[in-house]
């Protein structure tokens, strides 16, 4: 890592149904940024960091496997395919993680 890169801080976890964790902002704000090019924005979440980077990382994720990443809305009610959307990505990331497949 260089001087200077942007560090996440660890936090506790619980458990959060995977659907309530991809409507967060933070989240959804996290695939946007990323879709859209923008550098992280750690530490701008109030303890949901980690859905703001688990959004990052899912929408990295899309890329890798040749998606193409659509516009999510970050503010307000979020579309059920959208969320459906989101949902799906961040189970990927979890399986690719915990090297399930």
């Amino acid at each position: 890592m260089a001087e200077g890169d942007a560090v996440m801080a660890q936090v506790g976890a619980k458990h959060v149904r995977p659907t309530t964790f991809c409507k967060t902002e933070a989240y959804r704000q996290g695939y946007e940024d990323y879709r859209l090019g923008r550098p992280p924005a750690f530490g701008q979440w109030s303890g949901n960091d980690i859905a703001y980077e688990t959004g990052r990382q899912a929408a990295a994720l899309a890329v890798a496997k040749g998606q193409d990443l659509r516009p999510i809305p970050v503010k307000g009610k979020i579309a059920s395919h959208d969320v459906m959307h989101l949902v799906d990505l961040g189970k990927a990331l979890f399986r690719l993680e915990w090297g399930i497949e």
